[in-house]
């Protein structure tokens, strides 16, 4: 018995496992050197970016769509979001027509950015509802 308790077969056991396994792991390292390290792809896809297909102040271009923004903007609204592929409910959410207008540019690829769509949406509530519901009729 070995001073620790442990029969010093079972030692010698232990000892020669160790020293086999680092032996498989050297050998199996050794057999499959490294001789390229990967390269990045470095093509990047530019899509061309568009215009909106009418302007913000195009309202009158669909009357009904335009009546429709005027007087219930909410219910243009649930259109809007249901047309885009969202629940009719989601314009009740804080936010979520932001969301919307800048998930449209980036589906469609259409130039602006994140506080231009706030300001739109801010300032002009049914314009740019008009907007987005004409962008989509056009799309679909």
């Amino acid at each position: 018995m070995h001073n620790s308790g442990i029969p010093a077969s079972s030692l010698q056991h232990r000892r020669r496992m160790q020293f086999e396994m680092s032996d498989n792991v050297k050998g199996k390292a050794m057999s499959y050197p490294v001789t390229s390290q990967p390269q990045s792809s470095s093509q990047c896809y530019q899509s061309q970016l568009s215009d909106w297909h009418t302007e913000l102040s195009d309202c009158c271009n669909d009357m009904p769509i335009c009546l429709c923004g005027t007087f219930t903007p909410l219910c243009l609204a649930c259109r809007i979001a249901e047309d885009y592929g969202e629940c009719c409910c989601t314009p009740y959410l804080l936010g979520s027509l932001n969301s919307i207008r800048t998930g449209m540019r980036e589906r469609y690829h259409i130039q602006g950015s994140v506080p231009h769509d706030w300001a739109a949406l801010t300032f002009c509530l049914p314009c740019s509802l008009c907007q987005m519901a004409r962008e989509l009729k056009i799309r679909q």
